[in-house]
């Protein structure tokens, strides 16, 4: 009978887990069609909260111009969602560092108000079990996934561990490709502006009208 209990079990498990990777595959096509970074970002969070199941996720990305990660979407210690980007982070240490350094890219903290001693007016004081996940393209970071369940205290689950590894490709990935949209874009307008202005300074005849005509689309269409 314990035998028979422990292959149940085991089954079940395994069940539970092809359905979570399931999940998690349909979503990442969902979220690969996305058109901008904040939809990516709140469909991202959602998922973490509402499927995976953990009572806080902190999404941030890298500024690779600053070398910082700023949060832009998070969870406050109410369960509600925060998208002031208030929180910011070098790169020099701490647990975003390692987790681009491990290469499993994530970092799992038993303790976390222990292991950094906390105070008690710490907006992270009394996490215990707290993860950091790296969101990488090409060995290149765009960001960080951070969860905790502050709220219930519930352990965090190798399930929830793995999930969360799987949605950092996809979230990585995601992001990556609106940026690359929306620089093409940007690109795109810029060519028209200069497409327009030329078009309207080769119709002018006069030097002086001509200088005058290049100097006023200088300040006017990009922005001197």
């Amino acid at each position: 009978k314990l035998v028979e209990e422990a292959l149940r079990q085991s089954e079940a498990k395994l069940k539970e887990r092809q359905q979570m990777i399931e999940e998690v595959f349909a979503w990442g096509r969902e979220i690969s069609q996305a058109m901008d970074i904040s939809e990516c970002l709140r469909l991202t969070y959602e998922f973490i909260r509402n499927r995976v199941g953990l009572d806080r996720v902190g999404i941030f990305l890298y500024d690779s111009r600053e070398d910082k990660v700023r949060r832009l979407l998070g969870t406050d210690r109410d369960g509600k969602m925060v998208t002031a980007p208030q929180v910011e982070f070098d790169l020099r240490g701490g647990t975003f560092a390692e987790a681009l350094k491990s290469p499993s890219g994530f970092v799992y903290t038993s303790n976390y108000t222990e292991s950094f001693e906390l105070a008690p007016d710490h907006p992270m004081f009394g996490v215990k079990e707290h993860i950091v996940v790296a969101m990488r393209v090409r060995e290149k970071p765009v960001g960080f996934l951070c969860a905790d369940n502050l709220l219930s205290q519930r352990p965090i689950t190798q399930m929830q561990i793995e999930a969360l590894r799987l949605i950092a490709g996809y979230t990585a990935v995601a992001i990556e490709n609106t940026r690359l949209l929306q620089e093409r874009e940007r690109r795109n307008e810029m060519l028209e502006k200069v497409w327009k202005v030329s078009r309207e300074i080769s119709r002018v005849t006069g030097l002086r009208s001509c200088v005058l005509q290049i100097r006023n689309a200088v300040i006017n269409e990009f922005g001197f």
